[in-house]
């Protein structure tokens, strides 16, 4: 977990290192262990994009693997996560 977290942290170019380091104390070890780097880095630089705005989002789809990816990016609060899968439920969508 601590060579996942230093190499994440070697490799975030554009948030300022407070950031990074919160968000890796932040994060469970879950995250960290079922995580590619790649994605973890590519999160960070959302976190980065945020500039003072309250959310940052994206959609990849991956039509070879038959899924697409929504990544949202935002301040958390309790409920957050049941609310935005339950609308992405209401438009028939299966979230995983």
């Amino acid at each position: 977990l601590r060579r996942i977290t230093a190499r994440v942290a070697g490799a975030a170019a554009d948030p300022p290192a407070a950031r990074v380091q919160q968000f890796l104390g932040d994060m469970p070890d879950r995250y960290f262990l079922g995580t590619d780097e790649d994605a973890i880095v590519h999160h960070l630089e959302l976190i980065g994009a945020m500039d003072g705005t309250p959310l940052v989002s994206e959609v990849r789809h991956h039509p070879d693997r038959e899924f697409s990816e929504l990544i949202v990016v935002t301040g958390d609060r309790p409920g957050l996560f049941a609310q935005l899968t339950g609308v992405l439920l209401a438009h028939g969508m299966n979230v995983l």
